[in-house]
């Protein structure tokens, strides 16, 4: 179960296209009907990376958003939580800040 404590961080990672939507509607879920959150903020950065974002935003958010049980992280995947909700509300999510990477990507060329 995930802390409900304002000291429990948790982590999103998106497209930066997705900066003027998020402040009013909060995060949606993906078709699949999950929201996928980080437990750990250099691991979130990680996955958009590994993703081949090369633009990506990076957000936090509050443990009390979410108002669902939460699935036990998988053991390959044990510092992502997936949470089966709609959405999480705006108040509940901060923008913390945007990347690029400029540089050639891995596996790339």
């Amino acid at each position: 179960m995930v802390k409900k404590s304002d000291k429990f961080k948790l982590y999103y990672v998106t497209s930066p296209h997705n900066l003027s939507v998020i402040p009013d509607e909060g995060i949606r879920a993906e078709a699949d009907g999950y929201i996928r959150l980080f437990t750990d903020r250099k691991l979130a950065l990680g996955i958009a990376v590994r993703l081949c974002l090369r633009d990506y935003a990076l957000y936090q958010v509050n443990p009390k958003g979410i108002t669902v049980p939460v699935e036990p992280p998988k053991a390959e995947a044990a510092y992502q939580i997936l949470v089966r909700q709609g959405q999480i509300a705006p108040k509940y999510v901060k923008h913390l800040r945007c990347y690029k990477i400029t540089g050639p990507m891995l596996g790339s060329g």
